[in-house]
């Protein structure tokens, strides 16, 4: 009995169909490192951002006379939640709340588990290693106010951490390094009813924390917008006034 023409015309077909499937599959294979680490490169440079911001809103409610007290851990120290004197203990409620509130432990989810699953998550973390960014401590010498009018030059704030060998665990342009945030002072408009507000606040928070050591900072801080209103430009809607920046982050080759 003669063979099936069109089944000996389908067989190179189907080897040709296979082969490129290979093909595909190894390329996509060798993409998708790549395609994670440039995720892991956004999430690094987004978390470092928002800590800016974090920082910023934490010295505008500490009266603007300090950076946050932050203790840096152990270098290469993977993060441990609750560590006392932490960035995600000082600043973490600014970040994203309670973090045992908005991610609780699952049924059944191991407690090596259930860590893993924070630690990745963490906002005060570097998404590739694991490690805690590293907070610059010499800013704790550094008046905000100034800083924030300009009289001081940018300050380094925050840096991933290297690996343990020295190499950067970030890559730009062919070169390893690591990613830096940089905070200064920035100048935006201010109304009328945002002071009021502000006004407000102060006054909800005395009501509350009659006792609060940040009080008399904070006061000052309104008193010196509600002063500037009340000498700016009747024709003008808004005022121009300068305080902290959210930072700007950067890329620093490692040698």
């Amino acid at each position: 009995m003669a063979a099936d023409p069109s089944s000996r015309l389908n067989a190179p077909l189907i080897v040709t169909v296979m082969v490129i499937m290979v093909v595909v599959i190894t390329l996509l294979a060798s993409l998708l490192p790549g395609i994670r680490d440039s995720g892991d490169e956004t999430r690094s440079r987004t978390r470092l951002f928002r800590i800016g911001r974090a920082v910023r809103w934490w010295v505008e409610d500490h009266g603007g006379r300090s950076f946050p007290p932050i203790v840096n851990p152990m270098p290469w120290q993977p993060w441990e939640p609750d560590r006392q004197g932490s960035a995600q203990m000082i600043i973490g409620p600014y970040l994203q709340g309670d973090r045992q509130q908005f991610s609780p432990q699952r049924e059944q989810e191991s407690d090596a588990a259930y860590l893993e699953r924070l630690r990745a998550s963490e906002m005060t973390t570097c998404p590739v290693t694991g490690f805690e960014y590293w907070y610059n401590n010499d800013v704790r010498e550094v008046d905000p106010r100034r800083l924030a009018l300009g009289e001081l030059p940018q300050q380094r704030l925050f840096h991933s951490q290297t690996l343990a060998d020295g190499r950067g665990p970030h890559r730009q342009g062919g070169r390893d390094g690591i990613h830096v945030l940089y905070i200064d002072g920035v100048q935006r408009p201010v109304d009328g009813p945002e002071i009021a507000e502000l006004r407000a606040q102060l006054e909800r928070r005395r009501a509350r924390f009659p006792d609060d050591p940040d009080l008399p900072g904070l006061q000052a801080q309104v008193e010196r917008f509600e002063r500037a209103w009340q000498h700016h430009d009747d024709d003008q809607e808004a005022m121009i006034v300068t305080r902290l920046g959210e930072g700007t982050v950067v890329f620093e080759a490692v040698p």
